[in-house]
């Protein structure tokens, strides 16, 4: 395949993550998910973002802190049920 001068040994790292997940795509039926490392990149970026930010859970001197019940499924608390709570401002 012909590819750009401009991209030939100079692509971006997105591509070589985008690559990277594409490698275990064998059919539709293939979840698509990130490779080894961009899911590292994604998990790297929230955990910085939560040590780095005062006002973050990781941040707080109340040790016994727990997530307000609105968040909890099944009595359960995870990134999953954080992401599917609708934003209120």
């Amino acid at each position: 395949m012909d590819i750009s001068a401009e991209f030939k040994n100079n692509a971006p790292l997105w591509y070589y993550i985008l690559a990277e997940s594409m490698s275990v795509f064998k059919d539709n039926d293939t979840p698509i998910r990130l490779g080894p490392v961009g899911a590292r990149i994604v998990a790297d970026v929230f955990a910085g973002l939560m040590v780095h930010d005062r006002y973050s859970f990781l941040n707080q001197e109340d040790p016994t802190w727990t997530p307000n019940k609105d968040f909890l499924k099944d009595g359960e608390f995870g990134m999953a049920e954080l992401i599917a709570q609708p934003m209120q401002v």
